[in-house]
């Protein structure tokens, strides 16, 4: 393989895995954003060092473990750990 063909393929490489990297925070700071939005509705408060907490968990779990931890939406054990 010649230089410009490895470049070739580090570039494309690094492009999609860029673009997965981004539908991941998008998709995780959508449901964020749908949680936010139930709960100004319903007048509560929220705290927002939990949601962001909460959001990171979910957007580390998907980028690096292939797995959803779902704890914006529900109440995660791993969240409730952090504030024992």
């Amino acid at each position: 393989m010649n230089m410009n063909m490895f470049l070739s393929y580090i570039h494309t490489h690094t492009y999609i895995r860029i673009s997965q990297m981004t539908m991941t925070f998008s998709d995780c700071s959508e449901v964020m954003m749908t949680s936010l939005d139930r709960s100004v509705a319903a007048g509560e408060i929220v705290n927002m060092e939990e949601k962001f907490n909460s959001v990171s968990l979910d957007i580390i779990g998907k980028a690096v473990f292939n797995y959803d931890f779902g704890s914006v939406t529900t109440e995660s054990p791993v969240i409730k750990a952090a504030y024992a």
